[in-house]
């Protein structure tokens, strides 16, 4: 992959049960439900965008409350259900 072997792609299913998708694209965020992320994928009409610059501002919020031991490629958690470059 051209950006270092991180897809620019990610998509996170919630366990927790509920409707809805997040979708991240490089650094931007959006929310779908899960029936129209079923149906159109990144087609279909987000209930909600983050640009670059909230997802920059989400990120530095979980990084500090995380930490960096929390941190590790998304790809390589088990507990999660996710897909990269879909």
């Amino acid at each position: 992959m051209p950006n270092g072997g991180v897809p620019i792609n990610m998509v996170l299913y919630p366990k927790d049960g509920s409707d809805l998708v997040l979708y991240c694209r490089a650094g931007i965020i959006q929310i779908f439900t899960r029936k129209d992320w079923d149906e159109k994928k990144a087609q279909a009409e987000p209930l909600a965008t983050f640009s670059e610059s909230e997802g920059a501002a989400t990120a530095w919020f979980l990084r500090y409350w995380l930490g960096e031991d929390r941190l590790k490629p998304g790809y390589n958690m088990r507990d999660i259900d996710t897909e990269f470059d879909f």
